[in-house]
């Protein structure tokens, strides 16, 4: 596995996320915006801002739109976007591998190399200035300092000056701006060597020193790593013994305690999610609990159209005072108390008029209906219908299926 730029904080303070198998998350929300917003700063000074803005993805061209492109250096064209580079720790050398290289990362590039992208990059005299786009909080200087020390050493610069530009969605900006000369350059690769050295010596002997923090958030290898493993196999296991850690509560305990059950929430958190993905894409799971854990569409209904209801409920009873009754956005519930009164002034049955009602509403789309799938414990109905369709004994299923997921979580090192 080779280094990148985006790793070496992390791998600053545990170096298991460079060892250890990896598990990559899906794709957030957040990631995605944070791509769409580089890919578009990244395409306006070839293509302009308007041609730039038209190819954003749609959830994202207002954020894209509202930034101040004219106020930032990446209109000019002496900047370089997503300029792409390499460092060997060893010979102490930087490579420029090219501007807009999606991180295609050459595989000629020796193992121990160190390589990073920079959002864009401008020489001056001896001085590399380099721009980090940010459309959210997280941000790391490791990543600048190597960027700087990458590109001073390719174009043979003494001085770098790093800018992390937070871009909102409102429009406004924020820069932070670091500066480092000839010896904090040295000083970084002389840190960066060692932290290969650790890497490599960690996957030829097998061993490595395993640190839990909060840098263990973002580790694509927290699932196979068994410093948070132990912490569920514990939990799972003797969960009595596990939560007797918190029983006894002063700050000494506190202060052992917290980081402990932190990390035991995100390692659940995260397994969780890997178990409901594995039963969307495959199939309902039995458990041991007489229940079975499957897919269960549910919904919910809500008045896409008050002003259509309204109308509706005048036309069948137009000796009510119907409008006064709603505001411009209502409800189902008040729809449900406006017939209920009616009903008892009439002396009939409230179901009855509730569902004439409903289904007049529905019928004229006045009722928007959402669904959504989770995964759930569901009993197995056993009136009438085969709750064992497979013949597959449900313990030994269950066994096997507890067995494949545990599997993930029983690496001791790398692979």
């Amino acid at each position: 596995m080779r280094i990148s730029a985006s790793q070496i904080d992390r791998l600053m303070a545990c170096i298991g996320g460079a060892v250890l198998p990896s598990i990559e998350e899906p794709s957030s929300v957040g990631a995605e915006r944070g791509r769409a917003i580089h890919d578009y700063m990244a395409s306006v000074p070839s293509l302009g801002r308007d041609r730039a803005l038209a190819m954003v993805p749609e959830d994202y061209r207002e954020f894209a739109r509202a930034i101040p492109i004219d106020r930032l250096p990446v209109v000019k064209e002496a900047w370089l976007p997503e300029a792409a580079y390499a460092w060997d720790p060893i010979e102490d050398r930087g490579y420029y591998l090219g501007s807009m290289i999606n991180r295609a990362y050459p595989a000629t590039l020796p193992g121990n190399t160190v390589v990073g992208t920079a959002d864009a990059i401008g020489l001056a005299d001896d001085q590399a200035v380099i721009i980090e786009w940010k459309t959210g909080k997280h941000w790391s200087e490791w990543q600048l300092k190597f960027l700087a020390l990458a590109a001073c050493r390719a174009h043979k610069c003494d001085r770098a000056m790093c800018v992390i530009v937070f871009l909102r969605e409102d429009g406004t900006c924020k820069e932070l701006v670091f500066r480092y000369d000839i010896f904090d350059l040295g000083l970084f690769a002389e840190q960066l060597l060692g932290l290969s050295k650790r890497v490599l010596a960690a996957k030829s002997s097998g061993e490595s020193s395993l640190v839990m923090g909060a840098h263990c958030e973002y580790c694509p290898a927290k699932l196979n790593c068994p410093a948070h493993t132990a912490l569920i196999r514990s939990a799972c296991a003797m969960p009595a013994n596990f939560a007797a850690e918190f029983e006894v509560l002063t700050p000494e305990a506190i202060g052992k305690a917290w980081p402990k059950l932190v990390a035991a929430l995100q390692i659940l958190h995260r397994a969780k999610a890997q178990i409901e993905t594995w039963v969307t894409d495959n199939g309902p799971v039995p458990l041991e609990n007489g229940k079975e854990l499957r897919t269960v569409v549910t919904g919910r209904e809500s008045v896409a159209y008050p002003r259509a209801v309204a109308d509706i409920l005048h036309g069948m009873f137009p000796d009510y005072d119907i409008m006064g009754a709603f505001k411009l956005e209502t409800s189902k519930a008040a729809i449900t108390k406006v017939v209920q009164s009616i009903a008892v002034h009439k002396g009939i049955s409230g179901r009855d008029l509730k569902e004439s009602v409903f289904a007049a509403v529905r019928a004229a789309g006045a009722i928007a209906r959402t669904t959504w799938t989770r995964v759930e414990e569901v009993r197995i109905d056993g009136k009438g219908r085969d709750t064992n369709p497979s013949g597959v004994d449900p313990k030994e299923y269950g066994e096997k299926f507890a067995e494949a997921i545990l599997k993930r979580f029983s690496s001791t090192g790398p692979t």
